[in-house]
């Protein structure tokens, strides 16, 4: 526990001793108020974060987090997606590559099963390229 304070409080005076030498390289006065702004909401965070190791609320916000991002990717997949259908990409693929009902295709070339089948998803692979120029 001492051990924890005592890192907290030197993580403290770094982070106060940095962002005072910033504040004094800094030429005028023009940015001064933005990266105040910005530094003391760091500190702020650097202030909970003993409040927020011991009540576990940390991790509670790393889920949210998380539910966030994974949200996010699924929008960005559903965008591709829809972009590929505007610029029918999907008409110039063989017929068994195509999308089937119930399934989801993910642009890295797997497929996510919705409505309960597996999908297995095979992959080639290429031993030798020959260009057909004679290399001695």
């Amino acid at each position: 526990m001492i051990e924890m304070l005592y890192g907290w409080l030197q993580d403290m005076v770094f982070y106060l001793l940095i962002i005072t030498a910033v504040l004094e390289v800094l030429p005028g006065g023009n940015y001064q108020k933005y990266i105040r702004f910005f530094t003391g909401m760091v500190l702020l965070l650097l202030l909970l974060t003993p409040v927020l190791a011991l009540t576990d609320t940390g991790e509670i916000f790393r889920g949210f987090y998380q539910d966030y991002n994974r949200e996010w990717e699924r929008q960005e997949r559903t965008m591709r997606k829809e972009d590929a259908r505007e610029w029918q990409l999907f008409e110039f693929l063989p017929e068994e590559y195509r999308e089937k009902e119930g399934e989801e295709t993910d642009f890295s070339g797997e497929a996510q099963e919705t409505s309960g089948e597996e999908i297995r998803v095979e992959t080639i692979e290429v031993e030798e390229i020959d260009s057909g120029k004679k290399v001695e």
